[in-house]
């Protein structure tokens, strides 16, 4: 593996923070199954068998002079209840919106990681790339100056130079390997923190390919974060879910209706066991379920739920401000990197033209060693500037394609196995189906309670504010150490 790509692939495939968050979404898919089962047939079955002695006292057996002071009997009994549920003043219907929402939230979440690790993979390869070849100038760096110490020897032994140019240009070299083993450490770290996220080693990384799908202006940036941003989908998903918990609290002081029917067998525990022989009891009927008083808890519920779906729904308005911030500033990180770019192009152009000259003035004995060794110091800096800027201005992008929701594998790659949590939604809704799912769950949505939230608006202050005033404070005055104790 030693394309940007692969990575990419690879992590997507084999992460285990994404592979986790994936299958935290198939827990919540099964909120849907759980809030369908409210409406479907429930039948519950109990059998009992015992065996019962019975011992006379004494008053007993002296009125019962001829028969036996105990007697014993087995018992048993079998019992079947359904139920079916056909109206639950469409708390039922408001628990599976709710967790409809819940679970379109969810997905959401799971883009937002698959985001978040994938600029992880960016930021990492492109970490390793800096480093390489920053590794690769700083070994030339350091096999020049060795080539410039040894000539500068040359001609200290000829006695055109002294011992101080010598001091210079060893301490040049010692500086120049201090560099490089600085780079080689935070290539190392970078390759670790590669194979953590990536879960595979490299060693080093080609120059990548241009990222895809980056906006050509701003208002396109900001437009693309309102349709696709994962942060503000999940705060609009999770208001909306709010808003069906409302009308889920609302809807159990409704009325409910449901059909119910039981059978059961009772007799004599003995075998050989016979049906005929035992006690037959069979009931049918329609259940009507008023609430009347609940104690205020009721309505403590429905007011708890429209204290978070008030939350909830200002926390949208929060997200489309926090995503406002965070793609301006990822908008400004390009062009400010693009601009620090062309400015450290430009310096590294001029540095190599000055040490050009340097080098030849120098062999003319026009310039001193110290001139030389700044040149050649000053062109390495401003080739490790220009990698930087490099790295800075591939990593800006792929942040603002992550913060307006285009940084996923679909969007960047070709040719990788996607991961749809769709079907796991639909197998959630279709588990354990009943041939009346669709008219029982009908019948519930006729009437389901609506539910409005309002966000709060702060009232306008009556009066302009303003800082209270300042309360000059007292300058402490030094004390002597002691253990007394503060006055209560």
């Amino acid at each position: 593996m030693r394309t940007l790509a692969a990575a990419i692939a690879l992590a997507y495939r084999n992460n285990p923070t994404l592979q986790a968050t994936r299958y935290d979404l198939r827990g919540v898919d099964e909120r849907i199954a759980q809030a369908k089962a409210e409406l479907r047939l429930r039948a519950d079955a109990q059998a009992t068998a015992g065996y019962q002695w019975n011992i006379e006292g004494r008053v007993s057996r002296r009125e019962n002079l001829f028969g036996t002071p105990y007697s014993a009997q087995s018992q048993s009994q079998l019992g079947l209840s359904v139920q079916q549920p056909l109206y639950t003043g469409g708390h039922a219907t408001a628990a599976r919106r709710s967790a409809e929402a819940t679970v379109s939230a969810g997905e959401q979440r799971l883009r937002a990681t698959e985001g978040d690790l994938l600029l992880s993979v960016v930021s990492t390869y492109m970490d390793i790339y800096r480093f390489g070849a920053e590794r690769e100038v700083r070994a030339a760096s350091v096999q020049e100056l060795h080539k410039l110490l040894d000539e500068i020897e040359a001609r200290q032994v000829a006695g055109e130079l002294t011992r101080s140019d010598i001091a210079q240009a060893r301490g040049q070299v010692a500086q120049a390997e201090a560099q490089l083993l600085q780079a080689e450490q935070s290539l190392r770290t970078a390759q670790a923190e590669f194979l953590s996220v990536v879960g595979a080693e490299l060693e080093t990384a080609p120059a990548p390919p241009a990222l895809p799908g980056l906006p050509a202006d701003a208002d396109r940036a900001f437009f693309l974060a309102a349709q696709r941003s994962p942060e503000l989908a999940y705060a609009r998903n999770t208001a909306q879910a709010s808003l069906h918990d409302v009308e889920a609290a609302r809807a159990t002081g409704r009325p409910t209706l449901a059909v119910r029917g039981s059978a059961g067998l009772s007799g004599r525990a003995k075998l050989p066991y016979r049906l005929p022989d035992q006690e037959q009891a069979y009931s049918g009927s329609v259940v009507l379920s008023v609430p009347l008083l609940g104690g205020g808890l009721r309505a403590s519920q429905v007011r708890e739920a429209t204290a978070r779906a008030q939350a909830d729904r200002l926390r949208i308005e929060a997200a489309e401000r926090e995503l406002a911030r965070v793609v301006t500033d990822a908008w400004n990180d390009i062009a400010t990197a693009d601009r620090i770019g062309t400015i450290s192009a430009q310096r590294r152009e001029a540095a190599g033209t000055q040490l050009e000259g340097m080098l030849a003035e120098y062999r003319l004995g026009l310039r001193s060693t110290f001139d030389l060794l700044y040149a050649q110091q000053t062109l390495r800096d401003a080739e490790v500037a220009v990698l930087d800027a490099e790295r800075d201005r591939y990593v800006s992008r792929a942040t603002l394609l992550r913060r307006i929701g285009t940084l996923e594998a679909d969007d960047l790659t070709s040719g990788v196995p996607l991961h749809d949590p769709k079907p796991a939604r639909a197998a959630a809704r279709e588990a354990n189906r009943l041939p009346l799912d669709d008219t029982v769950g009908a019948l519930d949505a006729i009437l389901v309670p609506a539910a409005r939230v309002h966000a709060p608006t702060a009232p306008a202050p009556a009066v302009a504010p303003v800082l209270k005033p300042d309360v000059a404070a007292i300058a402490p005055q030094p004390i002597t150490p002691s253990l007394r104790k503060p006055n209560p």
